[in-house]
């Protein structure tokens, strides 16, 4: 049987988005990712600094870094031992893949997590080769000055539920396969 919904059956849900601003010598694009951004180094490690609020974070060396949105971070986020967190909190997710501890690099070797009001910038290695992607889209560079990530300012992406799903459910039936009957 057709079951026609009727609009007191829907529930609209919003999940913040991450913006990626990306200067170059030529100018600037900005992007806008659901999931996940990342860059990476493509013949060598990735080399660059991380400012978090315009403040110098780290000298990361590795195979790249991955920022995610919390929708985002159940995915390529999570297998990189970030943590999953609720969507309804407007937040960023810096993770990085496989860095590089030494004398000269210093990383913090976990994941952090910057709330809406903070950004980190990541300035590559001057022309290094890199790979960038957002969600399925990706982009080989060597032309990056600098990567601005936040969470996108006033913009969403909504859903409709045509029934309740809470999130810790959907994660618990994904990741731990216990359903609750």
């Amino acid at each position: 049987m057709f079951h026609v919904t009727k609009p007191d059956d829907l529930h609209i849900v919003q999940y913040p988005l991450v913006e990626i601003e990306i200067t170059t010598q030529t100018g600037v694009e900005t992007h806008l990712a659901l999931n996940e951004f990342t860059i990476r180094g493509i013949e060598v490690s990735l080399v660059a600094q991380l400012h978090v609020n315009n403040e110098m974070f780290e000298m990361f060396r590795g195979d790249g870094i991955c920022i995610s949105s919390p929708a985002g971070s159940t995915a390529y986020n999570k297998s990189l031992g970030g943590a999953m967190v609720h969507p309804s909190l407007e937040a960023i997710q810096i993770a990085e893949i496989a860095s590089i501890n030494n004398r000269v690099y210093r990383t913090l070797g976990s994941s952090m997590i910057l709330p809406n009001h903070h950004h980190c910038d990541i300035y590559p290695k001057a022309h290094q080769n890199m790979l960038l992607s957002l969600d399925h889209l990706y982009m080989q560079r060597d032309d990056v000055v600098s990567i601005r990530c936040r969470v996108a300012p006033g913009v969403k992406v909504k859903f409709a539920r045509f029934r309740p799903f809470p999130f810790w459910n959907r994660v618990r039936e994904a990741f731990v396969g216990l359903e609750v009957k």
